[in-house]
């Protein structure tokens, strides 16, 4: 007779993932727009462009190891919901900022709001999965951002259409973010136990030690994303594509049909072969839109780009939560988003500079080159994964 396997479409978990969809919603379609708002606004060139963008990550950079700490001592769901309140909030300041100093001070702000409201969440996604279907949950919890990923941009690009409606976008951010935010506070959360070792701002206690290879090989992998994001619609429209948003169409296909079947395989035979195949579409995809100049590469390289990424995203996740105790998950994540912020803030810098010093094709086949250097580093992450998931078997389910 066959043992029925805990359900992961729980009350809780769906109300987390529909909230998780609506604040990412409103993130990603400010990701290829917000480069658009800037060159209206300051008449900017890419390479300041790319600073002003990368602030926002580099702010979530810094507030991540220390919503790491709050979320293991002080609980899972005031720091969710006061991070999602906020993120909503900042919305607003947006239309009525425009000097350059506020603009700067806003980004960094709502920067500390998404960093804390995305570490949060994730921990809160972990609370709520059965242990033994974690990546697989993992996966699906991710199709909320997946699906965020295509829809976002088209509606961005949309709503500012050719009369620069910038302040139509920023009002829809927040709609959706405060409706989120009404969402999760529906939920049931998990009772908590404070880990016994957090006593105060140590090393150990900002970053999880355990999780610091596998997120060294997510620091490398976000560098040429975070410029993908960024850029990849300034791109388009050099190459005459008259509506570059249909990039993350594309894009959102490739992530959604990797994260039906990756979480399961990795839930089955480990993250070895699945996480090779993610990266291998990175380098590859990276590739034909650096030198496929056309529709056909543009679209074609989406596809093949959201399949690596919508690997990359769970695997990686199911990967750190699983060699930590629950008490240290927060952290954990923390510790992973903090390379994530590392990697995306530097990437979008960097394509910046590279587009103005060489082309956008010069820069995106540096990614697929950086691409190349994560899989190496991968495959020292992975041993060492191998051998505390081990070691720390009890501990994690």
């Amino acid at each position: 007779m066959p043992i029925s396997r805990p359900s992961l479409w729980t009350r809780d978990f769906i109300l987390l993932s529909l909230s998780n969809l609506l604040f990412s919603i409103a993130f990603y379609f400010m990701v290829p727009s917000l480069p658009l708002f800037y060159s209206y606004l300051l008449q900017s060139d890419n390479f300041t462009i790319g600073i002003l963008v990368a602030l926002y990550t580099i702010a979530a950079l810094f507030i991540r190891p220390f919503t790491g700490i709050a979320l293991d001592v002080m609980g899972r769901k005031y720091i969710f919901l006061i991070s999602f309140f906020l993120f909503g909030a900042f919305y607003f300041a947006y239309p009525i900022i425009s000097s350059f100093a506020g603009i700067i001070l806003l980004r960094i702000l709502h920067g500390f709001t998404w960093g804390a409201l995305t570490s949060s969440s994730t921990t809160v996604a972990v609370d709520l999965l059965p242990p033994e279907r974690r990546g697989e949950g993992l996966g699906f919890f991710g199709l909320a951002m997946t699906l965020a990923m295509g829809v976002g941009p088209l509606i961005g690009l949309w709503i500012i259409g050719s009369g620069n409606h910038f302040d139509y976008m920023f009002y829809t951010g927040a709609t959706l973010s405060l409706a989120g935010f009404l969402l999760a506070m529906l939920i049931t959360y998990k009772p908590f136990t404070p880990h016994p070792n957090h006593t105060g701002f140590k090393f150990e206690n900002i970053f999880e030690r355990t999780s610091l290879p596998v997120a060294l090989a997510m620091l490398l992998l976000m560098i040429p994303y975070g410029g993908l994001l960024s850029f990849v619609s300034k791109y388009g429209l050099t190459m005459g594509i008259a509506n570059p948003g249909i990039f993350f169409i594309s894009f959102a296909i490739g992530i959604g049909l990797s994260r039906i079947f990756s979480g399961k395989i990795f839930d089955t035979n480990g993250p070895l072969r699945i996480t090779i195949t993610g990266i291998i579409s990175l380098i590859f995809g990276f590739l034909i839109l650096s030198l496929m100049q056309n529709i056909y590469g543009y679209l074609g390289s989406a596809f093949i780009l959201g399949i690596g990424i919508g690997i990359i995203f769970p695997v990686f996740q199911a990967m750190v939560n699983n060699i930590v105790s629950p008490q240290k998950r927060g952290v954990a994540n923390a510790t992973l988003f903090t390379a994530l912020d590392i990697g995306i803030g530097f990437g979008i810098i960097f394509t910046g500079w590279a587009s103005m010093q060489f082309s956008f094709p010069t820069a995106f086949l540096f990614s697929s080159g950086i691409s190349f250097l994560g899989l190496i580093w991968f495959f020292k992450a992975n041993t060492y994964y191998k051998s505390h998931k081990l070691n720390n078997k009890k501990t994690t389910l």
